[in-house]
């Protein structure tokens, strides 16, 4: 159900939606109008990418608008997730070699930093002695079958634990603030 009247889609509210990504800053409004506001923005756009500063959203200027708007869009919207794909009922087992180990490894050293006693993996891409203990040690905690393998189980746990724990990497976003001091022996081993 639509409040109020919306403005009509039409290539004038599609360009100020456009300069609105671009500059999040701005005060101009979707009403679908080519006023003066929206001119001052097509002037700044033109003038900050290098073009002449007419106000007039001709075809270059139209094109760049695009150009810039979709790498607003990767910029300024989420970023891109990272999907491990395990095969059904792929196991990943002490002495596996495996790329994905190389982003489990990287996930397992995050969770180290806020998790006392976890054991401290380096990034081989193979499940060795090390990356099985710390597999086992998050497996216990999480009322996990001990198995140190790395299974879509596990998997899932550890995902949705890292980004519970370690956050959005903005540094506001995690539940748990304290990182814990590595001991020099284990600086040198990160």
């Amino acid at each position: 159900m639509r409040i109020g009247k919306q403005p009509e889609v039409t290539p004038i509210t599609d360009l100020q939606e456009m300069l609105r990504a671009i500059y999040p800053d701005t005060k101009l409004s979707k009403d679908g109008t080519f006023g003066k506001e929206t001119q001052q923005e097509v002037s700044r756009f033109q003038k900050d990418f290098g073009l002449t500063p007419t106000g007039i959203a001709d075809l270059d200027t139209w094109d760049a608008i695009v150009r810039e708007y979709e790498r607003a869009q990767i910029f300024n919207g989420e970023a891109e997730p990272l999907l491990l794909v395990l095969q059904p009922q792929q196991v990943l087992r002490a002495g596996s070699k495996n790329t994905h180990l190389y982003v489990i490894q990287g996930v397992l050293a995050a969770l180290a930093r806020y998790y006392d006693q976890m054991p401290i993996v380096q990034s081989t891409g193979t499940l060795d002695a090390p990356t099985a203990d710390a597999i086992s040690w998050f497996q216990e905690r999480s009322a996990l079958p001990i198995t140190g393998e790395l299974d879509k189980l596990t998997w899932r746990h550890l995902a949705k634990n890292y980004r519970s724990i370690v956050g959005d990497g903005s540094g506001s976003y995690p539940i748990r603030t304290a990182q814990r001091e590595l001991t020099p022996m284990e600086q040198l081993t990160e």
